[in-house]
């Protein structure tokens, strides 16, 4: 059966918020509401002690040392890895280079090979005929 559309609630019943009500109070997660996610970024930090944890200049020059050669090294590896592919390529490029031109020297041979055939089959094709020629020019005689 079709079921009427509800109707707005009213100032007398309890789904009834006012339009300038405040917002509802704030209430903290429960127990029952917690979802703990470890991924690789989290990192768990040590509870802060008065001097040992506290920043100072000299572990920030520290820091930034340590980073610039960790950086440094990732860039001379991703220089020497990159040398390493060229010359590997001009390798490949001389080896190529080299196989193309013994192709070409067979496809030459091949094309004086196919071409010499030729001169042969026209010269066996015109002994033919003068064998032939000469057969049938002679009597039959027994």
């Amino acid at each position: 059966m079709w079921d009427p559309p509800p109707t707005p609630p009213t100032s007398s019943s309890p789904l009834y918020l006012p339009q300038s009500s405040p917002p509802p109070p704030y209430r903290p997660f429960t127990t029952t509401n917690i979802h703990t996610c470890y991924h690789v970024h989290t990192k768990i930090l040590p509870a802060l002690s008065n001097d040992e944890n506290i920043p100072t200049a000299e572990s920030f020059v520290k820091k930034t040392k340590i980073r610039s050669l960790g950086n440094r090294e990732a860039v001379r590896k991703y220089h020497e890895k990159k040398k390493v592919r060229a010359a590997s390529l001009e390798d490949e490029v001389v080896r190529l280079r080299a196989l193309n031109q013994q192709l070409m020297k067979r496809i030459q041979s091949q094309i004086g090979l196919e071409s010499e055939v030729r001169i042969l089959k026209c010269l066996l094709v015109d002994i033919k005929r003068r064998i032939d020629g000469k057969i049938w020019s002679f009597p039959y005689q027994k």
